[in-house]
């Protein structure tokens, strides 16, 4: 074989080579992704937070969650974003959010983390015309309604659901 052949045929291979690392590389991640997705709902606060970072850090991570999410559905905008809402989130942790934060009880705002986008992503994947401030108004009343949810508004000391 002469020379010049020899060493196309190796880089040929080599370059093979690569792209089958480069394939093996990614459903690895696609892997540690699924496996993120599997410990909804999160049922910390910390686990919240940490999760949002991982989904602003990581763009592949937040389109498997929106996919994911979107297949939960329901018949319509408010019913498919509370479904969403509580695979993602753990009542004792929607009890922390308010849609925009703040308030006498000090809780974070629900709009500044990375779910609300995927919130609204999921929903419109199933529902189009949905607007932002529709989305966010169902999120709002969800929100507000977690306390009374389990244990109730009422009881002094509220029990983990």
């Amino acid at each position: 074989m002469p020379e010049k052949k020899f060493q196309r045929v190796v880089v040929e291979t080599l370059l093979e080579i690569c792209d089958e690392l480069k394939s093996l590389n990614q459903q690895g991640d696609i892997e540690d992704e699924g496996e993120q997705i599997r410990q909804l709902p999160l049922r910390t606060l910390e686990e919240a937070q940490r999760m949002s970072l991982e989904i602003s850090r990581h763009p592949s991570i937040k389109r498997l969650l929106i996919k994911q999410l979107s297949h939960l559905g329901g018949k319509d905008i408010k019913t498919c974003t509370r479904r969403i809402l509580d695979r993602i989130l753990h009542n004792d942790v929607q009890r922390k959010y308010n849609l925009l934060g703040g308030g006498r009880q000090g809780k974070k705002g629900f709009k500044k983390t990375a779910f609300f986008t995927v919130v609204l992503e999921s929903v419109r994947i199933n529902f189009p015309t949905a607007t932002e401030d529709l989305v966010a108004a169902s999120i709002g009343d969800h929100l507000k309604q977690a306390p009374a949810r389990c244990g109730g508004r009422g009881t002094t000391t509220t029990p983990p659901c």
